[in-house]
């Protein structure tokens, strides 16, 4: 993930994914060579790491034991602490995920303090900060070492901490100096517009967005009312611009930008999956009141989509999640007018360019190019057919005919040796299963017990499958056939 190469120093990060791989194997005995091939390191390289990470687990969690096994390798019997913990452990130790914390914990927050606290100098600080401050400079965020603070448009600082923190506590710390209590009026008056406020993490990720945004308040950095939010917010009965006007701890010139801050929030994020959703009708409702360019462009594009890629057979529950999160994103992006900080930025997805899906896209934003009505939003155009095309690709992906995978068995033929690996293969709906007779080119896989059929067809695709497999082997074939299957699909 891109998170922890800002976060994270090179060996740190290895050890990092040292642990998570260790904690995602099914527990049990393996080799230092394994790990190593695992991780493309030396066995040298891998053995120095493994000592590192045993000491600090340990450190971690006085109840963990080593996970070393002398003359052995490794054990991942013993494993108790969690990769959330470990993970934190090693962010505590990071100078750039120190400051982000520092700069929302400290009262009177000065470098000097910090530097102090951290046994660091200005300039190591300085070149250990230099892969987040370049991060941030995309978003027109900086860091200032004089407020020891980011620096920017505050809706776009706020979501950017939010995201540096979370992605490193994942809800096990409080990152903050006051109580979760002194966020109850906040909680009180904003929850009910959060999809966010229905899920057991998604109720954990809200707190730590309220406690960013009063920390924020706190330090007198307030959100500002910006006039586009007018096309939402202006004479809405949905959303109250007033709520924050008698909270004493809000400058009455503030209250009305941050009200309308924290129901900008809950738009950031395509967070509609379900039609279920409480939020996502009065969300709906809210911005079908008064014909608008935003409603406009959501509607026509789901349109030309549906009938283009889709050939009409979207179903009015995937329409009303799409639309839900084409509005609220459009809207995200027609207020802040470019870029802003989102999850993906930090988990580096690759996506695929090269679809239908994509392309229907493209063609879409090339037609609407010269219509008026969405002047003010063409230049966010590249980032909005960025976004539709991947909130409508779980629907493209779910209708997109794939090839299943041709297996043939090539075993003997005795139903108490094969009905284990028959039923397994025929419970996988992307694999077709038969036995084999001939022609080896006609299969994506055969299954063998024996070489035989190698040395006649030297160039068959064969996987070896002895008489007294063990169970695990099923996971290592199931691993195989989803990677032939996804790159059969993608040749195609």
């Amino acid at each position: 993930m891109l998170y922890e190469d800002l976060m994270l120093d090179t060996s740190t990060k290895i050890r990092y994914k040292m642990f998570r791989l260790l904690t995602t194997l099914k527990p049990d005995h393996y080799s230092i060579f394994f790990l190593a091939e695992k991780l493309n390191l030396t066995y040298q390289q891998t053995y120095h790491h493994l000592n590192e990470l045993n000491r600090e687990i340990q450190l971690a969690n006085p109840k963990q034991d080593s996970i070393l096994i002398k003359n052995s390798g490794i054990t991942t019997l013993n494993i108790i602490l969690t990769l959330d913990d470990y993970r934190y452990q090693l962010l505590e130790e990071s100078l750039p995920f120190s400051f982000v914390q520092y700069s929302l914990q400290e009262d009177n927050p000065t470098l000097d303090d910090f530097c102090t606290k951290m046994y660091v100098s200005r300039s190591t600080l300085s070149r250990k900060m230099k892969p987040l401050t370049t991060f941030l400079k995309q978003f027109n965020i900086r860091i200032s070492y004089t407020t020891m603070a980011l620096v920017g448009e505050e809706n776009k600082v706020r979501q950017a901490l939010f995201y540096l923190m979370w992605l490193g506590t994942r809800g096990i710390v409080w990152p903050f100096n006051f109580k979760k209590e002194e966020l109850s009026f906040l909680k009180e008056n904003f929850k009910s517009y959060f999809s966010l406020n229905q899920t057991f993490v998604g109720k954990k990720e809200l707190d730590l967005m309220l406690g960013i945004s009063y920390s924020r308040m706190k330090k007198n950095f307030y959100a500002p009312y910006h006039t586009a939010y007018d096309l939402l917010f202006k004479k809405s009965d949905y959303y109250d611009l007033t709520l924050l006007d008698h909270v004493p701890t809000i400058p009455l010139k503030c209250a009305k930008g941050e009200c309308a801050h924290f129901y900008f929030m809950s738009l950031m994020a395509p967070y509609f999956t379900e039609t279920k959703d409480p939020v996502l009708s009065k969300r709906l409702s809210a911005f079908a009141k008064d014909k608008n360019m935003i409603l406009s462009l959501g509607e026509e594009f789901l349109t030309y989509i549906n009938e283009e890629i889709f050939q009409n057979t979207l179903t009015k529950g995937e329409k009303q999640i799409a639309l839900g999160n084409i509005l609220s994103v459009t809207f995200a992006f027609y207020v802040i007018n470019g870029p802003f900080p989102h999850l993906r930025i930090f988990i580096s997805v690759d996506d695929d360019k090269n679809t239908a899906l994509t392309r229907g896209c493209e063609a879409f934003f090339s037609q609407i190019e010269i219509k008026e009505k969405y002047e003010k939003l063409k230049t966010v155009f590249p980032n909005l057919m960025e976004a539709y095309g991947r909130f409508l690709q779980p629907y493209y992906e779910k209708r997109k005919k794939k090839d299943p995978l041709k297996v043939a068995l090539a075993l003997e033929q005795n139903i108490l040796y094969t009905h284990q690996l028959q039923s397994f293969l025929e419970n996988l709906n992307f694999v077709k299963v038969e036995t084999y007779m001939n022609r080896p080119e006609s299969y994506d896989l055969i299954i063998a017990s024996s070489f035989t059929l190698k040395l006649k067809y030297p160039k068959a695709p064969l996987y070896y499958w002895d008489l007294d497999f063990k169970e695990e082997e099923l996971i290592y074939l199931y691993q195989l056939l989803q990677e032939k299957y996804q790159k059969k699909n993608e040749e195609k």
